[in-house]
C-alpha cells in the first residue's frame, strides 16, 4: 500500500510524541524543513486523515486537538520506512533556474545572484554546524544533518567555480 510521503512525514513527527498541529509544525520547522518541503497547511490537513485511517488517535484538549500515533500507525510507519521505494530527488533550485536561462542577461547581472547564493549557503552552513555541535540527537538524524553540511560545502565549492567562470575572459555570453 503506497502512502504519500507527506502523510508519512506527519506520522513520523507524531512518533516523537503526542502533539497538536502547531506542535508538529514546530517540530517540522526545527528539523525536517531543512531537507523536505511541506507547507504548514499540508501538515494540518494530514492529521484528520491519519486519525480517520486509524494511524493516529485524537482527543480534544481544551481548544486544541491532540494526536497520538496508534499501534497501527507505528506498524505503518515501520513498514513504509522499510519498504517504500526511493525515488530520485527532484531539485527545485532558483539559482539553477536563473543560470539555465542566464544567456538572457549580461554576465554582470548574473554575478550578484551567485554572490547572494554564496551568502545564503554560508549562513545555512553556520546554522547546520551549530546544530550538529550543540544539539543532542540520534545517529540517523545527525547523519541527515551531516548530509546537509556536505551538500552546502559542495555547493559553495561549485559557486566559487561559477563566480570565477563569470569573471573569466573565457566567458562568452553566446555560450
Amino acid at each position: 500500500m503506497s502512502v504519500s510521503f507527506n502523510r508519512m512525514v506527519v506520522l513520523a513527527l507524531l512518533s516523537d510524541g503526542p502533539a497538536g498541529g502547531y506542535d508538529l509544525v514546530k517540530r517540522f520547522d526545527a528539523g525536517i524543513s531543512h531537507f523536505w518541503h511541506m507547507t504548514h497547511a499540508q501538515i494540518y490537513s494530514e492529521l484528520p486523515k491519519l486519525s480517520e485511517e486509524g494511524f493516529a488517535t485524537s482527543k480534544q484538549t481544551g481548544k486544541r486537538m491532540e494526536y497520538t500515533i496508534s499501534d497501527l500507525g507505528k506498524t505503518q510507519l515501520s513498514q513504509w520506512l522499510k519498504d517504500e521505494p526511493l525515488v530520485p530527488a527532484k531539485i527545485h533550485h532558483p539559482l539553477l533556474l536563473k543560470l539555465f536561462f542566464g544567456s538572457n542577461l549580461p554576465k554582470e547581472d548574473l554575478l550578484p545572484l551567485v554572490i547572494e547564493a554564496q551568502t545564503l549557503a554560508k549562513d545555512r552552513l553556520i546554522i547546520y554546524k551549530f546544530i550538529l555541535e550543540k544539539i543532542s540527537m540520534d545517529m540517523p538524524r545527525a547523519l541527515t544533518l551531516d548530509f546537509g553540511i556536505m551538500r552546502l560545502e559542495a555547493e559553495l565549492d561549485w559557486l566559487e567555480k561559477v563566480s570565477h567562470w563569470l569573471d573569466s575572459p573565457l566567458y562568452s555570453e553566446q555560450a
